[in-house]
Parts: structure tokens; sequence; C-alpha cells
């Protein structure tokens, strides 16, 4: 983190939107889901709001090769989940994302942030990330810019390319 602290712009925009229907359908179609063992959250429906995004945009999806000097577009989707856990920010990764349906990505999301809690991701599980998010929801507030100087950073960003 701290690298691509140093190596990469940082910007930061705010901006407000009205998640109103959003959260209307999520509870509509919540039960279904914990029927299935699955939690759906906003999390969940904002990754498949940012995987189409990503598709339709992919140089956001992508890196840089400094010994080429060209940028790699990434034909893939890991998307790194920042989790919280008590010995700080960890980020493991949900692998081909865009193949999973909705149930698939709570089922995935559940599951890295679990591991990730317990302590039981390993380095493959850390690697590969093609972007990464980040939600302070938990924590509430309205606005924030992720900082690489706490050893919980970035703590948050519904949105910080990696």
């Amino acid at each position: 983190m701290v690298e691509n602290w140093q190596s990469i712009p940082h910007v930061t925009q705010f901006d407000e939107a009205d998640v109103t229907g959003l959260n209307e359908l999520r509870k509509k179609y919540a039960p279904a889901y914990e029927a299935k063992g699955a939690r759906l959250t906003v999390t969940v429906l904002l990754l498949k709001a940012l995987l189409e995004t990503l598709k339709k945009h992919p140089i956001f999806n992508a890196s840089l090769d400094e010994a080429a000097n060209e940028i790699i577009l990434k034909e893939y989707f890991h998307l790194g989940i920042a989790v919280d856990t008590e010995q700080g920010l960890i980020v493991p990764v949900i692998r081909d994302a865009d193949k999973q349906d909705t149930l698939q990505l709570a089922q995935s999301l559940e599951a890295v942030a679990k591991k990730a809690r317990e302590r039981k991701v390993t380095g493959d599980d850390l690697r590969g990330g093609t972007f990464t998010i980040s939600n302070q929801g938990g924590i509430g507030g309205a606005h924030f810019t992720p900082s690489s100087t706490s050893p919980r950073s970035p703590s948050s960003g519904w949105a910080a390319a990696r």
C-alpha cells in the first residue's frame, strides 16, 4: 500500500447518490438470500454494479507495466475487498467476480470476509486483485479520503483503484 500511495496520483471526488431504490430492492430479496444461506447486502449489489462499470470502462481494471511502458487492460475481474479485522485491514480477493451471479457473489464476499477475520488467509488469497473496494459504512460518516498512514488504512471508500 505504501508503494502505491507514493507512486499513484491521488484525487478525492465526493458525490452523493440516492440509494433508496437499491435498499428497497435489497430488503425485498434479502429473505430469499437468507433462505439460501447468504446475506444480500448493499455491498453485494454495489459489487454487481461495479463489475458492469469496469466492463464498460476497462481502463479502471488495468495496471501499468513500467518496464514495457504500457497499460495492461485486464480481461478478468478479481475484486479486492477491504475487511476490517482486529489486526487491521486485510484485503482478500474474490476471483472471477464477473462470472458469479448475485447469490454466488454474496457467498464469496461472506467467505473471504470470514477467512480474513479468522486470519486464515494465505498469500494467494491476497494477490492478484484488479480493483479494490472498501466500505466505511459500519462506522458511519458521509465522506472520507483513504490514507496509507494508518495501520488500518485504506479504511474506506467505495471504490479505490489498485
